[in-house]
Parts: structure tokens; C-alpha cells; sequence
């Protein structure tokens, strides 16, 4: 039975890495620590892998949103100097605009945009992985789509 867990396990992780990654990246905007989150979440999931296997991939990302919004761990991002904000690890997600949009908003508000966005998840299933009110995933919403649209604005007057 383990080898079938293992065997199922590990065509999971071939097949969905890479999404999981880039997911991650997305949150953290740090590809050393995005690498990290999906690392310690696949660990979860596998001790727990018998009991996920009707939505591995939901309980996969949940798994990395909760590490991530965890706040167990020191984020590089934090530690790199406010002069350095053109760091290529931060901004090599996506466009550089997007990049920097995100790199300006608050840890809930990023995993609001990514959820939202990036995955396509309703207010409702935002609100369930986030573990808040519909309420509350509309008005971080509309904050950070605000300062995202003041960032690009400021960008091309820039």
C-alpha cells in the first residue's frame, strides 16, 4: 500500500510542481522561498496524502496559502534594504510591472490578487482558503487592486 502512496504521490508532484511553484512565487515574490513553502507543504500533504486524494491540488495550495500567511517564518523578502527594490529575485514573476504592483501590497492583499486572478477562484472560494468573510476578500480586493492601479499609473508617468 505505501508503494502505491509514493507512486501516486510522486506522479502528483511531477505533475503539479512547477504550478505549485510558480503559485508560491506569486505570494512570496522570493523564488528561493517560494521554493522552500511548496517544499514544506508537499511534506504535509504526504503524511496526510490517504486522507486528500479527492482535491490534492486544492489541499496542496491551501497547505502552501496557510504556510505562507503562517507568519512562523522570517521572510527573506523582509530583509532585503527598501533601496533594493529592483531585486531580480522579487521581480522575475510574471511582467516587472506586475512585480513591482505586488511587491507594494500587504501579505493578505497579494493573496487575495493571486487567488482571485492568478488561480480564478470566486469570492467565495477566495474567502474559504483564506479562512475570512466574502466581505472582507471584496474590500482587500478593491484595496489592492487600488494600489495596483496606482503603482502601473506612477510607472508610465515615470
Amino acid at each position: 500500500m505505501n508503494a502505491t502512496r509514493d507512486a501516486d504521490f510522486a506522479e502528483f508532484v511531477a505533475a503539479q510542481s512547477a504550478s505549485l511553484v510558480h503559485y508560491a512565487r506569486l505570494l512570496t515574490r522570493d523564488g528561493q522561498l517560494a521554493e522552500d513553502l511548496v517544499q514544506e507543504a508537499l511534506i504535509k500533504v504526504y503524511l496526510k496524502w490517504n486522507s486528500v486524494r479527492v482535491s490534492p491540488l486544492a489541499y496542496t495550495r491551501r497547505t502552501v496559502l496557510n504556510q505562507y500567511l503562517s507568519g512562523k517564518r522570517k521572510r527573506r523578502v523582509d530583509e532585503v534594504a527598501m533601496g533594493d527594490r529592483d531585486a531580480p529575485t522579487r521581480l522575475d514573476v510574471e511582467t516587472p510591472m506586475v512585480g513591482i504592483g505586488l511587491d507594494g501590497l500587504t501579505e493578505r492583499e497579494r493573496a487575495v490578487v493571486v487567488l482571485r486572478f492568478h488561480l480564478d477562484l470566486s469570492e467565495q472560494q477566495t474567502a474559504d482558503m483564506l479562512g475570512v468573510a466574502v466581505g472582507t476578500v471584496k474590500s482587500t480586493s478593491h484595496r489592492a487592486l487600488g494600489k495596483l492601479r496606482r503603482t502601473l499609473v506612477q510607472a508610465e508617468q515615470e
